[in-house]
């Protein structure tokens, strides 16, 4: 039961992650392309789960939610970093459960991938 409580806890943590860093994404210039799928912007995950591209929305409107998004931006940072926290934390505590060989073998995965690219804001 344990187990099936730690996989909920991460599959929250990583949706959280999900929704907050796609709700934080820098909108779209208007030389961009329309997003499709994982794309920014009204319309793609900074819709906030709403088909706003399909709604042929006015330049004011537009303008208006792209002032709320705006608005609540320092909370969404807010929440990525406690997510990105969390996110560790739990990597922590799964690392302290693996074996020293395990552990080792982890450290070499790491190291061949690489660090993970942090999206850098501006």
């Amino acid at each position: 039961m344990e187990h099936r409580g730690f996989i909920a806890a991460f599959l929250a943590a990583a949706l959280l992650t999900g929704v907050a860093m796609t709700v934080t994404a820098e909108p779209q210039g208007p030389q961009a392309p329309p997003a499709r799928g994982m794309g920014r912007g009204p319309g793609g995950p900074g819709g906030f789960g709403l088909p706003l591209r399909e709604l042929d929305l006015s330049d004011a409107q537009k303008t208006q939610i792209q002032q709320i998004r705006e608005s609540h931006r320092a909370e969404f940072e807010q929440l990525a970093a406690q997510m990105r926290a969390l996110e560790e934390k739990v990597r922590g505590e799964v690392i302290s459960v693996l074996t020293p060989e395990q552990q080792e073998k982890l450290k070499t995965f790491d190291a061949q991938r690489g660090p993970r690219p942090r999206r850098q804001r501006q």
